[in-house]
C-alpha cells in the first residue's frame, strides 16, 4: 500500500475535514489532531482524520441538540421518557455531554446519559430529527455517581 494510501497532507486534510490548511496546522499543534511530521510535510493518518470528523460532527449535534432541548424546556427527552412536566433537566458541564441532572418532582435527583442518539431525516418537513427512545438512555441514582457528588 502506497504511503498516500493512508495518509493526508495538511492540506488534503483540510480538504476533507472542511476547513483550512492553518486550521489542521494549528489543530495539530495544540495536539487536537494527531499527526506525524516527516522532513517539512505532515501526515495525518487518514483513520485519524475520520476520527477526528466524527468525533466533531458528534460534538456539534449535540451541542445544536442539547441547545433546542433546554430553549424548549427539554420537553421532548421528558415525552420520550414519559416523565412529568414538573420534572426539571439539566445539562451537566459541557455542551457535548450527553448527561443531565434530572430533579423529579419528588425532589429525588437522577443522572441521565444519553447513550445513542440518532438523526432520521423526515421526508415530510424535509429536515433531520433527533431520534431517541427509553432503550437509548441509562438512568443512575445520583447518590452513587461520584463523578457529580459533592
Amino acid at each position: 500500500m502506497a504511503l498516500s494510501d493512508k495518509y493526508y497532507t495538511a492540506t488534503e486534510a483540510a480538504n476533507e475535514l472542511g476547513v483550512t490548511r492553518q486550521t489542521v496546522h494549528r489543530w495539530v499543534k495544540d495536539g487536537t489532531l494527531e499527526a506525524e511530521k516527516v522532513g517539512g510535510n505532515i501526515l495525518i493518518e487518514q483513520e485519524e482524520v475520520l476520527r477526528f470528523q466524527q468525533d466533531r460532527m458528534k460534538r456539534l449535534y449535540f451541542e445544536s441538540f442539547n441547545w433546542y432541548q433546554a430553549r424548549n424546556g427539554f420537553s421532548g427527552i421528558k415525552q420520550i421518557l414519559g416523565f412529568a412536566d414538573e420534572d426539571k433537566i439539566e445539562l451537566l458541564g459541557d455542551p457535548t455531554n450527553p448527561e443531565y441532572l434530572v430533579t423529579f418532582g419528588s425532589g429525588e435527583k437522577a443522572i441521565l446519559t444519553i447513550n445513542h442518539l440518532g438523526m432520521d431525516f423526515n421526508k415530510k418537513t424535509g429536515k433531520f430529527q433527533s431520534s431517541m427512545s427509553p432503550k437509548d438512555v441509562t438512568i443512575s441514582d445520583f447518590k452513587e455517581s461520584k463523578k457529580h457528588s459533592k
